[in-house]
């Protein structure tokens, strides 16, 4: 599907983390919504869910049926949690035995259902949002940073260095990237991206919120956040070009 023909209204379904009722909340009719957006973080419960490793399993398996069913309708991300597993070494995963290792196989077995951001006109959805620092590290250029950055990852057979890039991280150097970056990046509005409007989920929020930027009076960027999993429990939200509906 070219991109270009997706249109507005979609749904974005923040992070999971092992929460199954999100086919409950959706709505299926895809001749009135035309995508819905997993923004990912699919296992690794929080504590107090009490969810078992074969709640999540079972989850992420109706999760990669319901792409198979409708390709080109349902967008998976990816988050942190869910890169963990793409590492030789299951890091940071608080499921471990065997269900961590059937979790890796099922994320490397469909890895290719999987990107890292999607794009509709000037609106990016991913995990964490993607600031200029970390673009400008990538070597990007253009305004098509989902092809940009789902090319990277295709081409990389899905493991994106992302060992390095954690490495960064962890080594406290000043900037994140489109899965891990904290919240604090983008108070500086020299790390945005003008033009860019950013549908994020990964940071934790008690209600929907959303940042912008105004020059002239116009919001020329904005970015909107939608993780409130611990706050509100799982939310599905509508989307047209102008925001929330």
């Amino acid at each position: 599907m070219n991109p270009k023909s997706i249109s507005f209204p979609v749904q974005v379904v923040s992070d999971l983390h092992g929460v199954f009722h999100w086919s409950s909340l959706i709505d299926w009719d895809f001749t009135r919504v035309k995508q819905i957006i997993f923004l990912s973080d699919y296992v690794d419960p929080y504590d107090g869910f009490n969810l078992s490793g074969i709640d999540v399993q079972i989850n992420l398996e109706e999760l990669l049926a319901f792409k198979n069913m409708y390709p080109e309708q349902v967008i998976l991300l990816l988050g942190n949690h869910d890169v963990f597993y793409l590492s030789p070494r299951i890091a940071r995963s608080n499921l471990y035995g065997s269900y961590a290792k059937i979790l890796q196989q099922l994320f490397r077995d469909n890895i290719h259902l999987f990107q890292l951001s999607h794009q509709i006109g000037n609106c990016l959805f991913s995990h964490a949002g993607l600031t200029r620092q970390f673009w400008k590290f990538l070597g990007g250029k253009g305004t098509n940073y989902a092809f940009t950055l789902n090319k990277m990852f295709a081409d990389s057979r899905g493991n994106f260095d992302m060992e390095y890039y954690w490495r960064r991280c962890e080594a406290n150097l000043p900037y994140g990237n489109i899965i891990t970056l904290s919240r604090s990046e983008f108070k500086n509005k020299n790390n945005w991206i003008t033009g860019l409007h950013q549908i994020v989920g990964h940071h934790a929020v008690d209600e929907i919120e959303t940042d912008r930027w105004y020059k002239d009076d116009e919001c020329i960027s904005s970015i909107i956040y939608t993780n409130t999993l611990r706050s509100r429990g799982l939310q599905v939200f509508e989307f047209d070009a102008a925001g929330v509906l």
